[in-house]
């Protein structure tokens, strides 16, 4: 990987792209939060696969788990967070507060959990993913967004189109 005079990854092709995802899924620390942002057909998801995949080989030697949350379908931020418990097979009771309990449960998470595509609801999560890692001690976080929502939270990867 290359980065541009703007600090955007240059990541030529799909081959690129993976390569890359694979290094950067071995320097991912549990509690790590890292934000891939950039156009659509940049390579976020694919960056993301690279990385699930090499973490998930990992998966199946120890008791590390793959989470992954397509977040484009969900209309509001309690959607994402009912996905997340969903996806770690867990439930939300009356009265909980879904923030609350999606930190609880990622605190027991060992592996990597992935929201993919929250450009729409970025905003919303920011506070909410900022709040992750330190509850999150066994997962690493890892987040695509077409637009630049991870200003406040590091480190971020732009990527540039192929």
């Amino acid at each position: 990987m290359t980065p541009d005079r703007s600090g955007q990854a240059v990541l030529p092709d799909v081959v690129d792209t993976e390569e890359f995802g694979r290094t950067l899924a071995v320097t991912l620390k549990a509690g790590d939060l890292v934000i891939l942002d950039g156009p659509l057909g940049a390579g976020k998801t694919a960056l993301a696969r690279a990385v699930v995949e090499r973490l998930g080989s990992a998966a199946r030697a120890s008791d590390r788990r793959v989470i992954w949350v397509d977040v484009e379908p969900c209309a509001s931020l309690d959607m994402v967070l009912l996905a997340v418990l969903r996806s770690c097979d867990a439930a939300l009771h009356p009265g909980d507060d879904a923030a609350a309990a999606v930190a609880s449960v990622l605190s027991d998470v060992v592996g990597v959990v992935v929201l993919d595509g929250i450009e729409h609801l970025a905003v919303d999560l920011q506070p909410v993913l900022a709040t992750w890692p330190i509850a999150a001690t066994g997962a690493r976080l890892l987040v695509t967004s077409r637009d630049p929502s991870g200003a406040g939270i590091l480190p971020v990867v732009r990527l540039r189109p192929f």
